[in-house]
């Protein structure tokens, strides 16, 4: 009887162990984070901590750590005409994704976390631009506020129809369209609608005059 006892109770604590293991299983289920960030930048005819004249500009950032290679990353990615002169003129010229090292030199409007595939995804998205195919650049068609504007729609928000030369205005404007998906969703950080937080974390006001680079 003794004997029976013992081997109901291991039985017991396996079933308990089972099902401790089942549940952490199903709270695994749904996508895994890849600790990657993406922030969305972009200022008028100025830049914070630069009192020189920059054309308008949208920028985004990726940092943190890589899925599989676990490497770190920080950097934020600009596109902009490869021939500047041409690039005047309202036609296809050739164009450029730049890449830097760290934050850019802009008004931060806010950053979401990303998915491994979401990551993925936007990893793609930049190897395009990049191509002989993606890198086509057109001030009034195809400028730094479309390539923003394609890793907005790639990461699901709400893009903005208008403000293609001004990325001020369609930073605002991405803002506002996506301000409760932004509230709701884990770990955004927003800096604001009007103004943004600089790349030195200072709060700043952003500038819309003039068109994007």
């Amino acid at each position: 009887m003794g004997v029976m006892v013992r081997a109901l109770a291991r039985l017991r604590r396996r079933g308990l162990a089972l099902a401790a293991c089942l549940l952490v299983g199903a709270f695994a289920v749904g996508p895994a984070f890849a600790q990657v960030s993406l922030g969305f930048y972009a200022h008028g005819s100025s830049a914070p901590n630069d009192k020189r004249m920059h054309l308008p500009h949208a920028v985004i950032r990726l940092y943190g750590v890589i899925p599989d290679t676990r490497a770190t990353l920080d950097e934020h990615y600009e596109f902009q005409p490869a021939l500047p002169p041409v690039s005047l003129l309202p036609v296809n010229t050739p164009g450029t994704l730049v890449t830097n090292p760290g934050p850019p030199n802009s008004n931060e409007y806010f950053e979401i976390p990303l998915s491994d595939e979401t990551y993925a995804k936007i990893a793609n998205l930049i190897a395009y631009w990049r191509s002989p195919k993606g890198s086509t650049y057109n001030l009034y068609k195809r400028n730094c506020v479309d390539f923003v504007a394609a890793v907005a729609e790639a990461v699901g928000l709400d893009v903005p129809p208008n403000f293609r030369t001004k990325p001020a205005k369609f930073m605002e404007d991405l803002t506002r369209r996506n301000a409760a998906t932004l509230a709701r969703a884990p770990g955004v950080t927003r800096a604001g609608v009007t103004g943004g937080l600089s790349s030195a974390g200072r709060a700043t006001t952003v500038a819309t005059a003039g068109g994007a680079r």
